[in-house]
């Protein structure tokens, strides 16, 4: 309920802190001793520095490319079908963040944070690329891309409950989503590392 959650910084000195403390195996901090915006600060912290994001570098362009769907239960049903590629570590986490933000987004009338000013936040931490080909160029392209990822970060938030459930036929205007569009109906997403344990304990 606390407002601002994740827009608010914590103290840098004490995310440093708290992350040391993690890194050197004292899992059983209390969490509950740190402010929020600490702990907050510090789960932004983690996303932030996989050394692949939860959303695979090598995936980006495919997964981005469906924020040119203009509907958006076609959108949903895409982004379905692909994330339900994803290696099982980086499935169930992806599941797990975005449950949890739209737990925060339910609670946007005392917290102030919609998913929409979640996804501000969380797109470019689930989602991001390394390669400078597919970097943008240039502010247009830089507001482009920010735009795209948070639709996406957005539309991923609204229907967490939907990101595991099992692909069935759905029909938009008479027509089944299983077949529209072409250009998508066999994308599939590269062989990629899951990620490890240690990924998900250590910060880099």
């Amino acid at each position: 309920n606390e407002q601002g959650l994740f827009r608010l910084v914590g103290s840098h000195e004490t995310v440093m802190e708290l992350k040391s403390l993690i890194e050197t195996g004292k899992l059983d901090v209390d969490l509950r001793e740190y402010p929020t915006p600490v702990v907050a600060s510090l789960l932004k912290l983690f996303f932030d520095s996989l050394p692949n994001p939860v959303i695979p570098f090598c995936d980006y362009e495919v997964i981005m490319s469906t924020a040119d769907l203009p509907v958006a239960a076609e959108r949903i049903f895409v982004l379905r079908k692909l994330l339900g590629q994803l290696p099982t570590s980086n499935h169930l986490v992806l599941r797990y963040i975005c449950g949890f933000l739209r737990k925060v987004a339910d609670k946007s009338d005392v917290n102030l944070m919609t998913s929409s000013n979640l996804a501000i936040i969380w797109g470019m931490l689930i989602l991001r690329t390394n390669d400078i080909l597919l970097s943008p160029r240039g502010v247009s392209e830089s507001v482009t891309a920010a735009n795209k990822c948070q639709l996406i970060a957005q539309t991923l938030i609204d229907n967490s409950d939907n990101i595991s459930q099992q692909i069935v036929p759905v029909r938009l205007n008479g027509r089944l989503l299983s077949n529209v569009p072409p250009s998508m109906a066999k994308a599939r997403l590269h062989d990629r590392p899951a990620l490890t344990k240690a990924s998900r304990i250590k910060f880099n």
